[in-house]
């Protein structure tokens, strides 16, 4: 069983370890939000897979948020998440401020053809 407030809290208080992490199955919305508070402080992850988690949009915001101001994760992975179109184009606009992501993994969401079109504004 994975305690995710021990995990959290790593990410926030660790800012000088190098690390790469996948997670998944059972982080929720409400823990999205603390990871993606974690995310903006943490200057050495790289690497982070929230697979299965059913973040939804509200959840994939947060990231976002998170991301505009990261400037160290790589890779970012929210498989099968429940994403829809608010949630991309939230993703997209991050996009836009961020210049270290260079994989995101959308693969098994809800983001129909306006939504991946955000992308490519």
């Amino acid at each position: 069983m994975v305690d995710y407030g021990t995990f959290l809290s790593s990410i926030e208080e660790n800012r000088d370890i190098s690390l790469s992490l996948a997670y998944g199955v059972g982080f929720r919305q409400n823990q999205a939000q603390k990871c993606a508070e974690a995310l903006k402080t943490n200057n050495v992850l790289v690497q982070l897979n929230i697979n299965r988690s059913a973040l939804g949009d509200n959840g994939s915001k947060s990231l976002a948020d998170a991301l505009k101001v990261n400037s160290t994760l790589t890779e970012l992975s929210l498989r099968n998440n429940s994403i829809q179109h608010d949630g991309a184009h939230s993703l997209a606009e991050a996009l836009r401020h961020n210049s270290t992501l260079t994989e995101l993994d959308l693969g098994g969401n809800l983001i129909r053809d306006a939504g991946v079109a955000f992308f490519s504004e």
